[in-house]
């Protein structure tokens, strides 16, 4: 199958997953995923005048947001569109979003202070131009914060054995991807732990 059948298939599971996928028990990794995700946003940047959530699924973080950031504006984009039509159910008012994938990005140049995506970059299938496009919308000094699967610490003994579609990078593999858009990493972080081992990372960069 080629990339553009890849991403269709993919798009096709997560609408169908639209419905049931705020029950679904992943939600007890990603709620506190979210949650440490803003933690180190708000760590990182004051009061942002705007964020914009990329493959913001039915829009649990941009409904957090919403509550820390009542100032701001928010926004999400995500490639399947019932996932898109559940987050514009579930936000308040004033709050965007679209169906559309990381690349290409349907804004405006520098629209953005903070760029985030949480458990998605790994299913983009152009990630080279997905951080492009992340580089493109965020503003001069602007933030962009990742949150995934990483072959950080332990999970470097597993990566190698996931499929080779979403196998988890390194944190030099990521800091390539990045200078390759522009951007410069500023820290790495773990944001999800199972006790106290981490799960999952996040990593933080900023235009170079």
């Amino acid at each position: 199958m080629d990339e553009h059948g890849r991403e269709a298939q993919s798009v096709a599971r997560f609408n169908q997953w639209a419905p049931s996928y705020d029950d679904d028990g992943v939600q007890r990794i990603f709620a506190p995923l979210h949650r440490t995700t803003l933690d180190w946003v708000a760590a990182l940047t004051t009061e942002p005048a705007s964020l914009l959530d990329v493959g913001c699924g039915t829009g649990a973080l941009l409904e957090t947001a919403a509550s820390r950031l009542p100032g701001a504006r928010l926004v999400g984009a995500d490639p399947a569109e019932q996932m898109a039509r559940t987050a514009r159910r579930r936000l308040p008012a004033g709050a965007q979003v679209v169906c559309a994938g990381a690349d290409p990005l349907p804004f405006a140049d520098a629209a953005f202070a903070v760029v985030v995506s949480t458990m998605a970059f790994n299913f983009w299938p152009r990630p080279v131009e997905g951080l492009r496009e992340a580089a493109r919308v965020l503003a001069p000094g602007g933030l962009l914060v990742i949150a995934d699967l990483f072959a950080v610490g332990w999970l470097r003994t597993v990566a190698p054995m996931v499929g080779a579609g979403n196998r988890p990078r390194s944190r030099p593999a990521m800091g390539r991807l990045l200078a390759d858009a522009g951007l410069r990493v500023v820290g790495w972080r773990a944001v999800s732990r199972r006790g106290p081992v981490p799960i999952l990372h996040a990593v933080a960069a900023t235009h170079r």
